[in-house]
């Protein structure tokens, strides 16, 4: 599925930032039979689906922004602080850390290379908040890029993101399945043909498995790491969830 980056609110890059990063182009190419290029560009049938970077933090999600310093003013305004050099003129992307302590990426349209399909194997279908502030969260992003949320509230329960196009994302409250010390974050979902042959190649490779498989609305989804340690999910689409995304089963 191609995608509407000019859409505020709607993802616009994923971004991979490790200390390594090209250590980990052999896992990711081999994991999603992605094609690696120049610069930390990955494709996927010959359209752009990640990138890698050197840094720190792991996986991120960039939203779009329709102005990258009216955005970041705003997102100030409502508590969140900008890192690094947010604050740059000639940038059209920014990290920021929202009030409940989660980083999140900001992106104006025209930033490079930018994401060009999600919804199918091997690419993004889900982004997810995971926080202990759940209220919070979905009221700062409601703020700053005009989402409605739907669904329950609670530990364990997920407020879908409502904005043009099929969903994307939500937000969710940590229940007592995670560990007391785990850091609030955004956790992308990566739509597989197979859960269980997807994790078992992706340990084979050196990763390792964070939540067992289960099943889910969305789907049927395990969570894994990397070698280097970085979480990203894999799942098989339920109905529901391939009515819900436009991806396919």
């Amino acid at each position: 599925m191609f995608i509407d980056k000019s859409v505020p609110g709607r993802p616009a890059r994923f971004v991979l930032s490790s200390p390594q990063p090209a250590e980990l182009a052999v896992f990711y190419t081999q994991l999603f039979r992605w094609r690696a290029w120049t610069g930390g560009v990955f494709t996927l049938g010959g359209r752009t689906v990640a990138q890698m970077r050197e840094g720190q933090g792991g996986w991120l999600p960039y939203l779009t922004v329709p102005d990258l310093p009216a955005a970041i003013r705003q997102a100030r305004a409502a508590g969140a602080s900008p890192v690094g050099s947010a604050d740059d003129p000639s940038s059209l992307s920014a990290v920021i850390v929202d009030p409940t302590g989660t980083p999140l990426g900001l992106s104006e349209p025209g930033e490079q290379p930018a994401m060009e399909v999600m919804a199918e194997d091997g690419a993004v279908i889900w982004v997810e908040q995971k926080t202990y502030q759940q209220e919070a969260a979905t009221s700062f992003l409601s703020g700053l890029f005009g989402y409605e949320f739907a669904g329950r509230t609670g530990p364990g329960k997920v407020r879908v993101a409502q904005t043009e196009g099929p969903a994307f994302g939500g937000v969710m409250e940590f229940d007592d399945r995670w560990a007391p010390d785990t850091k609030p974050h955004w956790l992308l979902y990566f739509q597989v043909a197979d859960t269980q042959a997807s994790l078992d190649l992706a340990v084979g490779l050196g990763g390792s498995v964070w939540f067992a498989p289960f099943d889910t609305p969305l789907g049927y989804m395990a969570y894994l790491r990397d070698p280097q340690g970085n979480a990203f999910a894999v799942v098989r689409l339920s109905a529901p969830g391939a009515a819900m995304t436009g991806g396919n089963r």
